[in-house]
């Protein structure tokens, strides 16, 4: 868990930084770098249960707080704390990734779907136009 304060990505943030910077898109390019950083956090040693018996309140809170801090500022705190945060944070991502990996998903399809709908439209105007050359 600790490698999220030290480990960098194209040599400018943190992963820690890196895998909290993400929301839906509209593309394939989106649903990759979404799809990097479920895999990355899928690869992390997270045990079945992790929160189990926290109360809601608390893991939103402490989210909340990984969520303001930088590696520098994770750093300083306290070890159990600090671990606390990155377990909540690693966590409640992936499912925070999970449903934007489904809505980036659902706006692809959907524009594919309006696209296609489009087509089919113009393709029906097309047959039902009289012929000029009659």
């Amino acid at each position: 868990m600790l490698r999220l304060l030290e480990e960098t990505v194209d040599e400018r943030v943190t992963r820690y930084v890196w895998l909290r910077q993400f929301e839906p898109g509209a593309n394939s390019s989106a649903a990759n770098r979404l799809l990097d950083r479920l895999e990355y956090l899928e690869g992390l040693p997270l045990p079945d249960g992790l929160l189990v018996g926290v109360p809601v309140h608390r893991v939103t809170r402490l989210r909340r707080q990984g969520e303001r801090y930088y590696a520098d500022g994770m750093r300083d705190l306290p070890m159990d704390r600090r671990l606390a945060i990155l377990a909540v944070c690693a966590a409640e991502w992936l499912s925070m990734l999970a449903d934007a990996v489904v809505e980036t998903h659902d706006r692809i399809v959907g524009k594919l779907y309006d696209l296609q709908s489009g087509f089919a439209r113009q393709r029906s105007r097309t047959k039902r136009a009289p012929s000029a050359t009659r």
